[in-house]
């Protein structure tokens, strides 16, 4: 896998929000239906676009509600 162009694609404006928000509803729907194998496949998606990538990073950390850390 191509880590830098993953993160670039996914980070790209419009999309980053989005998969936030995947990501976000994933972690909430693993955790209440009890989809570990999900989950840990989701957790795997948010490390790769995250892994030495600042500004990924802080695209993750922003927002008003829980954040997709936090949760």
């Amino acid at each position: 896998m191509y880590l830098n162009v993953v993160q670039c694609v996914l980070g790209g404006e419009g999309l980053s929000l989005q998969l936030r928000h995947i990501c976000s509803y994933l972690f909430w729907y693993c955790t209440h239906h009890k989809k570990e194998a999900l989950l840990n496949e989701a957790i795997l998606l948010v490390g790769n676009f995250v892994v030495l990538n600042d500004e990924n990073q802080a695209l993750l950390e922003s927002g008003q509600r829980s954040t997709v850390v936090q949760q």
